[in-house]
């Protein structure tokens, strides 16, 4: 698989115990083998929702699998541990798919598009059925 990953991306998770998908914006600088970016969120729940959640992402790639853990910037209380990310990229470079941990009691699934990609809506509405 050759398709850098550099460039903007259209991020969403799940929670384990929730139907929804959570939407993120990131972006991803690769260099051979490594990944770093950064990532932007509204809080969706508790007692920082509605703030700006702001992350760095450093991981690796080898071929389609992808490794990254996202670290917040402290600017929120409760969201101080690091969150380890694990996916797959399409065949096509388009999507990384694949599963986030925070712990053994906190995980769930996570899928990322190229902005600008057509038919987010649709795949969104797939992400977030499947289980």
């Amino acid at each position: 698989m050759d398709d850098n990953l550099t460039g903007c991306w259209d991020g969403f998770y799940t929670y384990a115990r929730r139907d929804y998908a959570v939407g993120f914006g990131a972006t991803l600088i690769e260099t051979p083998g490594w990944l770093t970016g950064s990532t932007q969120e509204v809080c969706s729940s508790g007692q920082e929702e509605g703030a700006l959640l702001c992350a760095t992402l450093e991981g690796h790639r080898n071929n389609a699998e992808v490794q990254f853990v996202k670290t917040y910037d402290g600017s929120a209380a409760n969201f101080n541990r690091p969150v380890h990310y694990r996916g797959m990229v399409s065949a096509d470079g388009t999507e990384i798919e694949g599963t986030w941990q925070i712990s053994a009691r906190w995980t769930g699934r996570f899928l990322m598009l190229r902005s600008g990609s057509h038919g987010v809506e649709q795949r969104v509405a797939e992400f977030e059925k499947a289980k």
